[in-house]
């Protein structure tokens, strides 16, 4: 892993949803610290996360697979 960071947090829902379905591992869901409104998600930050979340992130970005 690139950073030192125990979890990955995102305020994108699709992304959660998504990550979620495809590593079958739930998500934490957290209040938003800069916004009451609003919630953000995590998960635990491992090689098979990034691995996955770099497939998703060549997909939604028309990027080549290797």
């Amino acid at each position: 892993m690139e950073n030192n960071k125990e979890y990955y947090i995102t305020e994108s829902y699709s992304l959660a949803k998504t990550m979620s379905y495809l590593l079958n591992k739930p998500f934490y869901r957290f209040d938003n610290k800069f916004d009451d409104t609003k919630k953000v998600y995590s998960f635990k930050d491992d090689e098979e996360f990034r691995r996955v979340l770099t497939l998703v992130y060549k997909i939604r970005h028309k990027q080549e697979i290797n």
